[in-house]
């Protein structure tokens, strides 16, 4: 029993609806005539058939051939059923390159030739297809990843950029952020090999770019192969140096437009490929942009004093970073007088507004507006000079402005050069020179008073 089953064959049926439905031609003719018995769907569709055009008459040589007689290397005589010949074959009529697998199969009562043609162009198409859009889900998903897991999204945007700038062979990428007139370029990315643009490039009005913006109008990515020839049919002048390939990527998000991602010479080969690859992901640049706009804005907000609008301690700490190296400033601490009698008699609404106008008074004196709220009624104004008989000046100039205006300020100030490195010292020694002035201010105010306290046992929190 055993060796009788060894010995069967194994028949396998297979649904003509299989055949049918395969992606790949399927032929099945007679051995002894060559006529077509049977194409399936993608066969027909390579020939120029019909789905129901009829096969009588037709024959193998002639329809796939184009030949009048049998070919010469017809395989007929060395069909098995328990083989399957495979070669690759150049047809002539499609100029397509086949891979051709032959075999008998039992049709209608007789053994008939089967042959599957796989297209090898379109298979490696497909192929190449299917590699172009795994890469560029795979590229892109690397370079969201590496800006949508940073918590600051000045980061996220610096990653992106590297990550963007290395896939495409860029020289550089940079951003540029839009208001209704004017464009800035906020974010930079430079290859290592090539010289760094400039950091300073001025806001320029969007107007000098008008040709790019019209391209916005109906595309959100668009490439420039030969920037000079853009240059001559436009009229658009270049800001940047050395433009040879140029790739625009238009940055909006929920109907607001935050400017442009712009590619600097990328590589040739990169130029169409990245289209896409940019179109998905100029929204994540917009979103990171969005939230480091929106960080910046509350940063700010927590910089500013409420009630004068002007810098509290936090942006005078933000002030000092910026301040260039190895120059002289002074650092006048003021600290109004009559504070408290105003509150106790008029009422804090009048004493905002006497401190209101102490803020709007040393803003308007001060040419850089490094005016600081440090609590209360005390404030601070920075100023660069050249020496102590400057600093006098100024700090006359302040108390002449203040009792023109009915308000009283002691006033004293500390000289410092820059890097501050420890601003608490400059401060107290400030507040040490503004209390001398507080100590007098008291003393001819309060010298005909016999119950006015000592003053040398007042603390200089008892002195408003």
């Amino acid at each position: 029993m055993s060796k009788r089953l060894k010995s069967c064959k194994l028949l396998l049926l297979f649904s003509r609806d299989l055949f049918d439905t395969l992606p790949f031609g399927v032929n099945i003719f007679d051995p002894a005539t060559h006529e077509l018995l049977y194409l399936n769907q993608a066969q027909r569709r390579g020939l120029g058939l019909t789905y129901d055009e009829p096969l009588a008459g037709k024959t193998c040589y002639r329809l796939l051939m184009g030949a009048n007689t049998p070919c010469d290397n017809c395989n007929e005589s060395k069909l098995r059923h328990n083989v399957c010949q495979v070669h690759i074959y150049h047809n002539d009529i499609t100029n397509a390159n086949l891979l051709l697998c032959h075999t008998l199969v039992p049709w209608n009562g007789k053994s008939c030739h089967f042959c599957m043609a796989i297209n090898l162009d379109e298979y490696q198409q497909r192929h190449v297809a299917h590699d172009k859009v795994l890469y560029q889900e795979l590229a892109m998903n690397d370079i969201i990843r590496a800006g949508m897991y940073e918590i600051d999204p000045e980061s996220g945007i610096r990653k992106m950029m590297n990550r963007l700038g290395h896939l495409l062979s860029a020289d550089h990428l940079l951003i540029a952020e839009e208001t209704a007139t004017m464009l800035r370029f906020s974010h930079f990315w430079d290859a290592q090999d090539v010289l760094p643009l400039s950091r300073k490039i001025q806001p320029f009005p969007r107007e000098e770019i008008h040709a790019v913006y019209e391209h916005f109008l109906t595309e959100s990515v668009f490439t420039i192969d030969d920037v000079e020839a853009f240059y001559r049919d436009t009229g658009y002048a270049p800001r940047l140096p050395n433009l040879q390939r140029l790739i625009f990527v238009r940055l909006r998000l929920d109907d607001r437009a935050y400017g442009y991602l712009e590619v600097i010479n990328p590589a040739p080969e990169q130029m169409e490929k990245a289209i896409p690859l940019l179109q998905a992901l100029a929204r994540f640049f917009s979103i990171l942009l969005r939230n480091h706009n929106l960080i910046r804005r509350i940063d700010r907000l927590g910089k500013i004093d409420p009630l004068t609008a002007i810098m509290n301690r936090r942006g005078l700490l933000d002030y000092l970073k910026r301040l260039p190296e190895k120059r002289a400033y002074a650092f006048f601490f003021g600290d109004l007088n009559g504070l408290k009698e105003t509150n106790d008699h008029l009422g804090h609404e009048a004493g905002d507004t006497l401190i209101k106008a102490a803020a709007s008074l040393l803003e308007s004196a001060c040419p850089t507006n490094a005016v600081f709220r440090m609590g209360g009624d005390e404030f601070l104004m920075v100023e660069e000079v050249q020496d102590d008989a400057q600093a006098d000046d100024i700090c006359a100039q302040l108390h002449d402005r203040f009792r023109t205006a009915g308000i009283s300020i002691a006033l004293g100030y500390a000289l410092a050069s820059t890097p501050i490195d420890n601003i608490d010292t400059i401060l107290a020694e400030a507040d040490r020179h503004m209390y001398q002035e507080k100590i007098q201010h008291h003393k001819t105010r309060h010298q005909h008073t016999d119950s006015t306290p000592a003053l040398k046992n007042i603390h200089p929190t008892d002195l408003n």
